[in-house]
Protein backbone atom coordinates (compact mmCIF):
# COMPACT_ATOMS: atom_id res chain seq x y z
CA UNK A 1 0.00 0.00 0.00
CA UNK A 2 1.25 3.48 -0.83
CA UNK A 3 1.45 5.58 2.32
CA UNK A 4 2.66 8.99 1.19
CA UNK A 5 -0.34 10.65 -0.44
CA UNK A 6 -0.37 14.38 0.22
CA UNK A 7 -3.30 16.19 1.84
CA UNK A 8 -4.96 19.42 0.78
CA UNK A 9 -2.66 21.32 3.13
CA UNK A 10 0.45 20.12 1.27
CA UNK A 11 2.35 22.40 -1.06
CA UNK A 12 0.83 21.98 -4.52
CA UNK A 13 2.15 22.61 -7.99
CA UNK A 14 0.24 23.84 -11.00
CA UNK A 15 -1.03 21.13 -13.30
CA UNK A 16 1.06 20.67 -16.41
CA UNK A 17 -1.95 19.49 -18.40
CA UNK A 18 -1.52 19.96 -22.12
CA UNK A 19 -4.33 21.32 -24.30
CA UNK A 20 -6.81 18.61 -25.25
CA UNK A 21 -6.64 17.09 -28.70
CA UNK A 22 -9.65 17.54 -30.97
CA UNK A 23 -10.71 13.94 -30.38
CA UNK A 24 -10.24 14.21 -26.63
CA UNK A 25 -12.13 17.52 -26.49
CA UNK A 26 -15.23 15.86 -27.85
CA UNK A 27 -15.05 12.73 -25.69
CA UNK A 28 -14.38 13.93 -22.16
CA UNK A 29 -17.96 13.49 -20.95
CA UNK A 30 -18.74 10.01 -19.65
CA UNK A 31 -21.79 8.65 -21.46
CA UNK A 32 -25.23 8.97 -19.86
CA UNK A 33 -26.86 6.10 -21.75
CA UNK A 34 -26.57 2.42 -20.89
CA UNK A 35 -23.76 0.77 -22.92
CA UNK A 36 -24.95 -1.69 -25.55
CA UNK A 37 -22.57 -4.33 -24.18
CA UNK A 38 -24.11 -4.19 -20.69
CA UNK A 39 -25.22 -7.54 -19.23
CA UNK A 40 -28.92 -8.36 -19.45
CA UNK A 41 -30.39 -8.35 -15.94
CA UNK A 42 -32.66 -11.29 -15.25
CA UNK A 43 -35.93 -9.99 -13.87
CA UNK A 44 -36.21 -12.70 -11.23
CA UNK A 45 -32.73 -11.80 -9.93
CA UNK A 46 -32.99 -8.01 -10.13
CA UNK A 47 -32.27 -5.99 -6.98
CA UNK A 48 -35.41 -4.12 -5.93
CA UNK A 49 -35.58 -0.40 -6.79
CA UNK A 50 -37.43 2.25 -4.78
CA UNK A 51 -37.66 6.03 -5.22
CA UNK A 52 -36.59 8.45 -2.47
CA UNK A 53 -37.74 6.25 0.40
CA UNK A 54 -37.88 7.82 3.87
CA UNK A 55 -35.30 6.88 6.48
CA UNK A 56 -38.04 5.34 8.63
CA UNK A 57 -39.32 3.14 5.80
CA UNK A 58 -35.79 2.24 4.71
CA UNK A 59 -34.98 1.11 8.23
CA UNK A 60 -38.12 -1.00 8.58
CA UNK A 61 -38.27 -2.50 5.08
CA UNK A 62 -34.60 -3.06 4.24
CA UNK A 63 -32.06 -2.20 6.95
CA UNK A 64 -33.56 -4.34 9.74
CA UNK A 65 -34.25 -7.19 7.30
CA UNK A 66 -30.77 -7.12 5.72
CA UNK A 67 -32.25 -6.73 2.24
CA UNK A 68 -30.32 -5.02 -0.58
CA UNK A 69 -32.11 -2.18 -2.36
CA UNK A 70 -31.37 0.47 -4.95
CA UNK A 71 -32.68 3.91 -4.00
CA UNK A 72 -33.21 6.44 -6.77
CA UNK A 73 -33.84 10.19 -6.71
CA UNK A 74 -31.84 10.95 -3.57
CA UNK A 75 -28.71 12.03 -5.45
CA UNK A 76 -30.48 14.29 -7.96
CA UNK A 77 -29.22 17.45 -6.26
CA UNK A 78 -25.58 16.35 -6.03
CA UNK A 79 -23.26 18.62 -8.06
CA UNK A 80 -21.06 15.51 -8.48
CA UNK A 81 -23.43 14.05 -11.08
CA UNK A 82 -22.79 17.05 -13.32
CA UNK A 83 -19.24 18.12 -12.43
CA UNK A 84 -17.50 14.75 -12.18
CA UNK A 85 -18.93 13.52 -15.49
CA UNK A 86 -16.56 15.95 -17.27
CA UNK A 87 -13.19 14.26 -16.79
CA UNK A 88 -11.45 17.56 -17.47
CA UNK A 89 -12.98 19.03 -14.31
CA UNK A 90 -11.09 16.59 -12.12
CA UNK A 91 -7.92 16.83 -14.19
CA UNK A 92 -7.82 20.63 -14.36
CA UNK A 93 -8.70 21.13 -10.70
CA UNK A 94 -6.70 18.31 -9.10
CA UNK A 95 -4.27 17.20 -11.81
CA UNK A 96 -1.22 18.04 -9.67
CA UNK A 97 -2.30 15.75 -6.81
CA UNK A 98 -0.79 12.29 -6.32
CA UNK A 99 -3.09 9.29 -5.82
CA UNK A 100 -2.64 5.48 -5.52
CA UNK A 101 -3.76 3.61 -8.64
CA UNK A 102 -4.05 -0.10 -9.41
CA UNK A 103 -2.90 -0.92 -12.95
CA UNK A 104 -3.14 -4.05 -15.05
CA UNK A 105 -5.08 -5.94 -17.67
CA UNK A 106 -8.29 -7.93 -17.63
CA UNK A 107 -9.48 -10.38 -20.28
CA UNK A 108 -12.88 -12.07 -20.14
CA UNK A 109 -13.43 -10.56 -16.72
CA UNK A 110 -10.29 -12.24 -15.40
CA UNK A 111 -7.28 -10.40 -14.04
CA UNK A 112 -4.09 -11.21 -15.91
CA UNK A 113 -0.61 -11.35 -14.40
CA UNK A 114 1.35 -8.18 -13.84
CA UNK A 115 -1.03 -6.17 -11.67
CA UNK A 116 0.65 -3.47 -9.64
CA UNK A 117 -0.03 -0.29 -7.67
CA UNK A 118 1.58 3.04 -8.51
CA UNK A 119 1.45 6.54 -7.10
CA UNK A 120 0.66 8.88 -9.97
CA UNK A 121 -0.61 12.37 -10.65
CA UNK A 122 -4.36 12.67 -11.09
CA UNK A 123 -3.56 14.30 -14.44
CA UNK A 124 -1.89 11.12 -15.68
CA UNK A 125 -4.70 8.88 -14.42
CA UNK A 126 -7.25 10.92 -16.35
CA UNK A 127 -5.27 11.74 -19.50
CA UNK A 128 -3.60 8.37 -20.04
CA UNK A 129 -6.31 6.03 -18.79
CA UNK A 130 -9.78 7.48 -18.14
CA UNK A 131 -10.18 9.63 -21.26
CA UNK A 132 -8.86 6.92 -23.66
CA UNK A 133 -11.15 4.41 -21.93
CA UNK A 134 -14.08 6.77 -22.37
CA UNK A 135 -13.29 7.24 -26.07
CA UNK A 136 -13.15 3.45 -26.50
CA UNK A 137 -16.51 3.05 -24.76
CA UNK A 138 -18.15 5.74 -26.87
CA UNK A 139 -16.85 3.94 -29.95
CA UNK A 140 -18.11 0.63 -28.50
CA UNK A 141 -14.69 -0.98 -28.61
CA UNK A 142 -13.98 -4.08 -26.52
CA UNK A 143 -12.29 -3.58 -23.15
CA UNK A 144 -10.70 -7.04 -23.17
CA UNK A 145 -6.91 -7.12 -22.94
CA UNK A 146 -6.67 -3.35 -22.49
CA UNK A 147 -4.89 -1.54 -19.69
CA UNK A 148 -7.26 -0.58 -16.89
CA UNK A 149 -6.64 1.74 -13.97
CA UNK A 150 -8.44 1.95 -10.66
CA UNK A 151 -8.23 4.39 -7.78
CA UNK A 152 -9.98 1.97 -5.44
CA UNK A 153 -11.15 2.30 -1.83
CA UNK A 154 -9.18 5.49 -1.30
CA UNK A 155 -10.00 8.23 1.23
CA UNK A 156 -9.87 10.78 -1.58
CA UNK A 157 -12.25 13.19 0.13
CA UNK A 158 -9.92 13.55 3.10
CA UNK A 159 -7.12 14.30 0.65
CA UNK A 160 -9.09 16.57 -1.72
CA UNK A 161 -11.51 18.16 0.73
CA UNK A 162 -12.97 20.48 -1.92
CA UNK A 163 -14.76 17.49 -3.41
CA UNK A 164 -16.85 17.11 -0.27
CA UNK A 165 -19.09 19.97 -1.34
CA UNK A 166 -20.12 18.00 -4.44
CA UNK A 167 -22.12 15.38 -2.53
CA UNK A 168 -23.87 14.65 0.77
CA UNK A 169 -23.63 11.79 3.25
CA UNK A 170 -26.88 9.83 2.72
CA UNK A 171 -29.36 10.25 5.53
CA UNK A 172 -29.81 6.48 5.57
CA UNK A 173 -26.44 6.25 7.29
CA UNK A 174 -28.26 7.56 10.37
CA UNK A 175 -29.23 3.94 10.96
CA UNK A 176 -25.67 3.52 12.21
CA UNK A 177 -22.53 5.65 12.48
CA UNK A 178 -20.41 6.42 9.42
CA UNK A 179 -17.21 4.39 9.76
CA UNK A 180 -15.59 5.21 6.42
CA UNK A 181 -16.08 7.03 3.14
CA UNK A 182 -14.13 6.07 0.02
CA UNK A 183 -13.76 6.97 -3.64
CA UNK A 184 -13.75 4.46 -6.49
CA UNK A 185 -12.57 6.09 -9.73
CA UNK A 186 -11.49 4.05 -12.71
CA UNK A 187 -11.67 3.03 -16.32
CA UNK A 188 -14.13 0.66 -17.91
CA UNK A 189 -13.23 -2.95 -17.16
CA UNK A 190 -12.15 -2.49 -13.55
CA UNK A 191 -13.28 -5.26 -11.22
CA UNK A 192 -13.78 -5.43 -7.48
CA UNK A 193 -13.54 -9.13 -6.64
CA UNK A 194 -16.29 -10.96 -4.76
CA UNK A 195 -15.98 -10.06 -1.08
CA UNK A 196 -18.01 -8.92 1.89
CA UNK A 197 -17.70 -6.13 4.44
CA UNK A 198 -18.24 -6.26 8.19
CA UNK A 199 -20.20 -2.99 8.08
CA UNK A 200 -23.35 -2.00 6.24
CA UNK A 201 -22.58 -0.18 3.02
CA UNK A 202 -24.17 2.39 0.73
CA UNK A 203 -22.60 2.60 -2.72
CA UNK A 204 -23.53 5.84 -4.51
CA UNK A 205 -22.99 5.88 -8.28
CA UNK A 206 -22.13 9.42 -9.40
CA UNK A 207 -20.69 8.81 -12.88
CA UNK A 208 -20.85 5.89 -15.30
CA UNK A 209 -22.30 2.38 -15.08
CA UNK A 210 -21.41 -0.69 -13.02
CA UNK A 211 -22.61 -4.27 -13.00
CA UNK A 212 -23.23 -5.59 -9.46
CA UNK A 213 -23.80 -9.12 -8.24
CA UNK A 214 -24.78 -9.91 -4.64
CA UNK A 215 -24.93 -13.18 -2.71
CA UNK A 216 -26.64 -13.69 0.64
CA UNK A 217 -24.34 -14.92 3.45
CA UNK A 218 -26.15 -18.27 3.30
CA UNK A 219 -24.50 -18.85 -0.10
CA UNK A 220 -20.99 -18.77 1.38
CA UNK A 221 -20.70 -22.55 1.20
CA UNK A 222 -21.06 -22.35 -2.61
CA UNK A 223 -18.56 -19.56 -3.23
CA UNK A 224 -15.19 -21.23 -2.59
CA UNK A 225 -14.09 -18.71 0.02
CA UNK A 226 -10.61 -18.84 1.47
CA UNK A 227 -9.84 -20.49 4.77
CA UNK A 228 -10.37 -17.32 6.78
CA UNK A 229 -13.99 -17.24 5.55
CA UNK A 230 -13.71 -13.50 5.09
CA UNK A 231 -13.04 -13.11 1.38
CA UNK A 232 -13.59 -15.10 -1.75
CA UNK A 233 -10.66 -16.14 -3.91
CA UNK A 234 -12.43 -14.56 -6.88
CA UNK A 235 -9.92 -12.77 -9.09
CA UNK A 236 -7.27 -12.49 -6.38
CA UNK A 237 -5.21 -15.14 -8.15
CA UNK A 238 -5.30 -15.70 -11.94
CA UNK A 239 -7.41 -18.72 -12.77
CA UNK A 240 -9.40 -18.73 -9.53
CA UNK A 241 -13.15 -18.26 -9.06
CA UNK A 242 -14.88 -15.61 -11.13
CA UNK A 243 -18.57 -15.47 -10.27
CA UNK A 244 -19.60 -13.58 -13.43
CA UNK A 245 -17.65 -15.77 -15.86
CA UNK A 246 -17.45 -19.04 -13.92
CA UNK A 247 -15.69 -22.28 -14.76
CA UNK A 248 -18.32 -24.74 -13.57
CA UNK A 249 -16.07 -27.71 -14.30
CA UNK A 250 -13.61 -26.46 -11.69
CA UNK A 251 -16.14 -24.83 -9.37
CA UNK A 252 -19.43 -26.75 -9.72
CA UNK A 253 -20.99 -25.42 -6.50
CA UNK A 254 -21.28 -21.99 -8.12
CA UNK A 255 -24.19 -23.35 -10.14
CA UNK A 256 -26.13 -23.75 -6.89
CA UNK A 257 -25.42 -20.23 -5.61
CA UNK A 258 -28.43 -17.90 -5.78
CA UNK A 259 -27.72 -14.24 -6.35
CA UNK A 260 -29.22 -10.82 -7.07
CA UNK A 261 -27.88 -8.49 -9.72
CA UNK A 262 -28.22 -4.94 -10.99
CA UNK A 263 -26.71 -2.29 -13.18
CA UNK A 264 -25.98 0.84 -11.22
CA UNK A 265 -26.73 3.98 -13.19
CA UNK A 266 -25.70 7.57 -12.43
CA UNK A 267 -27.80 8.67 -9.47
CA UNK A 268 -28.40 5.14 -8.12
CA UNK A 269 -27.68 4.44 -4.45
CA UNK A 270 -27.26 0.76 -3.51
CA UNK A 271 -27.63 -0.51 0.04
CA UNK A 272 -25.42 -3.57 0.65
CA UNK A 273 -26.10 -5.20 4.05
CA UNK A 274 -23.08 -6.31 6.04
CA UNK A 275 -21.76 -9.80 5.29
CA UNK A 276 -23.44 -9.86 1.86
CA UNK A 277 -20.97 -10.94 -0.81
CA UNK A 278 -20.70 -8.50 -3.70
CA UNK A 279 -18.84 -8.32 -7.00
CA UNK A 280 -18.52 -5.16 -9.11
CA UNK A 281 -17.45 -4.59 -12.73
CA UNK A 282 -17.31 -1.15 -14.37
CA UNK A 283 -18.98 -0.99 -17.78
CA UNK A 284 -17.74 2.55 -18.48
CA UNK A 285 -15.34 4.94 -16.77
CA UNK A 286 -16.91 5.29 -13.35
CA UNK A 287 -16.81 7.39 -10.19
CA UNK A 288 -18.52 5.98 -7.09
CA UNK A 289 -18.58 6.87 -3.40
CA UNK A 290 -19.21 4.33 -0.67
CA UNK A 291 -20.22 4.91 2.92
CA UNK A 292 -19.70 2.24 5.60
CA UNK A 293 -21.95 2.62 8.62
Amino acid sequence: MINKIESDESVSLKSSAQPASEEEEGHCFVQETLPRHAPQIQEERAVKRVASISVKDFKQEFFKKDLPVIITGVMDGWPALRLWRDLRYLRDKFGHRTVPVELGRIAGGQKLDGWREEAMLMERLISEYLIPSNIACLKEQSMDDKDVAYLAQHALFDQLTQLQKDFEVPEYCECGAVEGMNAWLGTAGTVTPLHHDSADNILAQAVGYKYIRLYHPQETRNLYVNKSGRQSLALTVPGQVNCEFPDFDRFPLLQQANYEEAILRPGDMLFIPSKHWHYVRSLTPSFSVNFWF
